[in-house]
């Protein structure tokens, strides 16, 4: 004898109405375990009775078991929070400053907000949603970053079986996005204005800091990681083998530096000096020895070669706040003695630590013809990465290209 609901309607096999008007569809799971699913409706075209919470027909969820059944998809309550952590703790070769930034990124824009989320109800919409609130904000860079993360979650999941679509994907077309006021490189007289002022007024003491990170191309984590024991005077090269980098452990709150090995194979290199960089680092060595300054030590290394005003071990947040600082401190200076004088001021950009390897890798390109120096120098696994991302094609370079061919090239 056929079963039916109380409309008189035929319910399908597992199919059940209960007592109080809820249907319920009971199936076996990939596992072999008995679940359930509900709605207060049978088909879409029912209405949601008074007082009661709207959701897929029974008959739309039970389209949706089969067809994740048929692909092989488990039923889970796993949240997006919960997949993402699983994630962090699979990626065992992930360098602890790069599990660090991860989860900094993760934890700001989508962990208790979109996180707690169940990673099968996640559509394209949503993330489309999240990142359309985060341009109003934020950078197409961040956004990148943080779709970079998600994609790789969402792979994970799919690899689970738990979900047969990225949400992810397409998520970047079309986004009006906060505009971008990175600078890539500085001009020459930008990189001149910069060094002038810093020689001549309270930051003197990061003149040779500056020379060295400027004159060798390092990452901010690469040059603040050199001990005496990688700089080899009598070959003239700096070798570089390890980061050091501060991070605080989001499980335990705990913070400390730690050493890793740097970005890629590849950025294990040795750095020629030029003739400046090595007077600073000279003159640096003298320091230290005359004032018997002892270096911090981090797990087995120590002699560290860059430390603070107070002798502390430097990272990339001090770095970045102190050039924060001397441009500040430079552009008030001159717009006031601007003013005093008369004439336009000659400001500085604002811009992040990083920008000075892209100058460096702007001045090398300019003057040295074989790109596959650049790219060692650079420590870059792909060439493709130093000529795409490191070498500004900026217009004093082209003014500059131009004029010196004009002698070369007959016109007419």
């Amino acid at each position: 004898m056929s079963r039916k609901d109380n409309r008189g309607r035929k319910l399908k096999d597992g199919e059940y109405q209960r007592a109080n008007g809820q249907y319920e569809f009971r199936y076996t799971d990939l596992f072999g375990k008995a679940k359930s699913k509900y709605s207060w409706r049978l088909t879409p075209t029912d209405k949601v009775p008074d007082g009661r919470r709207w959701s897929l027909s029974l008959r739309e969820l039970e389209t949706q078991v089969e067809k994740d059944m048929l692909n092989g998809i488990s039923d889970t309550n796993i949240t997006l929070d919960e997949m993402f952590d699983k994630y962090i703790r699979q990626k065992m070769k992930l360098k602890d400053s790069t599990r660090y930034g991860y989860q900094v990124i993760y934890n700001k824009y989508v962990r208790g907000g979109l996180g707690k989320k169940k990673i099968k109800a996640i559509r394209h919409t949503d993330i489309k949603s999240l990142y359309s609130e985060m341009s109003k904000k934020y950078s197409i860079g961040t956004i990148k970053n943080l779709n970079k993360i998600l994609t790789a979650v969402f792979d994970l999941a799919i690899l689970d079986n738990l979900i047969s679509v990225i949400p992810t994907k397409r998520a970047l077309q079309d986004l009006d996005c906060k505009p971008s006021k990175k600078v890539d490189s500085l001009t020459e007289r930008e990189q001149e204005l910069f060094f002038q002022y810093v020689k001549n007024s309270k930051y003197s003491y990061w003149y040779n800091f500056f020379v060295v990170l400027v004159g060798t191309g390092m990452r901010v984590s690469e040059i603040v990681g050199i001990t005496w024991d990688d700089i080899d005077f009598a070959n003239n090269e700096i070798s570089v083998n390890h980061t050091l980098s501060y991070i605080t452990d989001p499980e335990t709150k705990k913070t400390g530096f730690t050493i890793s090995t740097p970005k890629t194979e590849n950025s294990i290199r040795e750095i020629p000096m030029f003739n400046k960089v090595r007077r600073a680092l000279i003159e640096i060595r003298n320091l230290q020895e005359v004032f018997e300054i002892e270096s911090p030590q981090v797990g087995s290394y120590s002699n560290f070669v860059f430390l603070g005003e107070n002798g502390q071990l430097l990272y990339r947040t001090t770095v970045g706040l102190k050039i924060k600082q001397i441009i500040r401190d430079y552009n008030e200076e001159e717009e006031k003695a601007a003013e005093r004088e008369n004439r336009t001021p000659e400001l500085l950009p604002h811009f992040a630590s990083h920008v000075f390897r892209h100058t460096f890798a702007t001045r090398l390109a300019e003057n040295v013809t074989d790109v596959k120096v650049v790219q060692s120098i650079l420590g870059h696994a792909d060439v493709q990465t130093t000529l795409n991302i490191y070498v500004s094609n900026n217009q004093e370079r082209n003014h500059k290209a131009i004029k010196e061919l004009e002698s070369k090239i007959k016109i007419g």
